[in-house]
């Protein structure tokens, strides 16, 4: 019998070199794959090539280089400069595919979570059955390592397969 394929784990950052402790870390710890991408296309590439092995997708909230979604087919989804990529790419794309939508997001962001955020957490929350949280980006960093570690460890925890 041949060796059981690693989960997947999709992380969209398009400043990658800030989070390679915490990639590094899921690499080590749990043994899976960790595919980045910085680009809803190519998060809707790796979607289509390990749709069966994702484990769940770690979603920063600002995206600059994301401006709309329009290189995955959706039209009209201002992106507010990126300052809203993340929220938008879930909405849009993520919860209402039915090939996407029960697939775990950990959302993330160099600032701490506004009311706004909050709001839209919970209305995306009510779009799945799967586990959707949030952590904040500045707690990837090296001085607080064991904060993102055991956030992280938690997230993952919840939602790997036995």
């Amino acid at each position: 019998m041949g060796e059981k394929a690693k989960d997947v784990v999709i992380w969209v950052e398009d400043m990658q070199g800030t989070i390679s402790d915490a990639r590094a870390y899921i690499k080590e710890i749990y043994n899976f794959e960790v595919f980045m991408s910085s680009t809803a296309f190519e998060l809707a590439d790796l979607l289509e090539e390990y749709s069966n092995r994702v484990l769940c997708i770690i979603l920063d909230i600002m995206l600059f280089s994301v401006q709309d979604l329009v290189d995955i087919g959706i039209d009209n989804s201002g992106t507010s400069l990126g300052h809203a990529a993340g929220w938008i790419i879930a909405e849009s794309f993520l919860l209402k595919n039915d090939g996407y939508k029960n697939i775990p997001i950990l959302f993330y962001s160099a600032r701490s979570l506004q009311p706004e955020d909050e709001k839209k957490l919970e209305e995306l929350k009510k779009l799945t059955t799967a586990k959707i949280d949030y952590i904040e980006k500045t707690s990837f960093d090296r001085q607080n390592f064991k904060y993102w570690k055991e956030k992280i460890s938690d997230f993952i925890n919840a939602v790997k397969k036995p």
